[in-house]
């Protein structure tokens, strides 16, 4: 594993690492971490890649791991560009380093958003585009939130952190659970996942009023149908959800959003949703199987490219 230290155009620095495996690489799998948590917490997934062949990279998104800056903050303006080119800066270094190799983007929950925004203006760039934990479009639900935000965000200021907001975003998806042990519960049913990312220093804080505000508005740009019309048609793209992920409403908004893109001609669509995994696939008591079976993944469409090429 080798440490990265990148330099956005504004001056943040962006701390990422890249993890090879022993022979000459096949592809890169470029990871994007989710919200209040780090890129580190790949470190089992990425060693299984480079064990198949695949080398990994991923980044702290700004306001998370090791990022300069405000713990949970992205930026007092223009937050959702900033990270958005961030991601573009880690695939700048891998096309600079490895020119000829096909390159994958796996995003996870808030890094399947920034990912699904990236892959609207550059999905030409990459070999295929893999969502876990993510979600689709809540349309008046959006705005609705919107409107919360900006009332904490002028109660509060624009880095201040709700815990209002906090409570009205996460606070119900232990719900469907029945009886839990924590507030994080939700993310997997192996309680010592939960255990260890609520240790974590660098895991569960709260977000600044001003984030909120760029993820949602955000969200609502990426799911126009104009905008999800920019993606090549013809890119592979994968989802990941346990059918118990509260994110989705156990995978109600990803189901329409899957419908959408077949009737939109999208060629290579594809999802597997685990039975009554949650919210983190990559942790759950089954990861090995989710681990396999994204590489089965990966490796097909490596073949196929490769095939083509021949």
């Amino acid at each position: 594993m080798k440490r990265l230290n990148l330099s956005s155009s504004d001056g943040h620095q962006i701390p990422a690492h890249i993890w090879l495996p022993e022979q000459q690489p096949i592809a890169i799998i470029q990871i994007s971490h989710g919200m209040a948590e780090h890129h580190q917490r790949y470190n089992r997934l990425a060693g299984q890649l480079n064990n198949a062949g695949y080398a990994v990279i991923a980044h702290d998104h700004r306001g998370h791991g090791q990022c300069s800056g405000l713990q949970g903050h992205y930026s007092d303006q223009q937050g959702w560009k900033h990270v958005i080119d961030d991601l573009g800066l880690v695939q700048n270094y891998i096309r600079q380093q490895y020119p000829d190799l096909p390159v994958f983007l796996l995003g996870h929950s808030m890094g399947s958003f920034i990912s699904l925004a990236w892959a609207e203006q550059y999905g030409d760039q990459l070999a295929g585009l893999i969502l876990s934990g993510s979600n689709g479009d809540q349309g008046v639900m959006f705005s609705v939130a919107k409107l919360l935000i900006k009332l904490e965000r002028y109660r509060q200021g624009a880095q201040g952190k709700s815990r209002f907001l906090d409570q009205v975003f996460f606070g119900q998806f232990n719900r469907s659970f029945g009886k839990t042990q924590t507030s994080f519960d939700w993310l997997s049913r192996d309680q010592q996942q939960v255990e260890k990312y609520l240790e974590d220093e660098q895991c569960g804080f709260l977000c600044s009023n001003q984030l909120w505000l760029d993820l949602i508005s955000g969200l609502q740009q990426i799911y126009r149908p104009q905008n999800l019309q920019k993606i090549p048609k013809q890119l592979p793209i994968h989802f990941i959800s346990g059918s118990k992920d509260p994110v989705s409403q156990s995978c109600k908004h990803l189901h329409k959003l899957l419908l959408n893109l077949e009737q939109s001609g999208f060629q290579q669509l594809s999802h597997t949703f685990y039975p009554n995994g949650r919210h983190e696939m990559f942790n759950e008591t089954n990861y090995q199987q989710v681990q396999d079976e994204l590489i089965q993944w990966i490796t097909r469409h490596t073949s196929n490219r490769q095939a083509s090429a021949a």
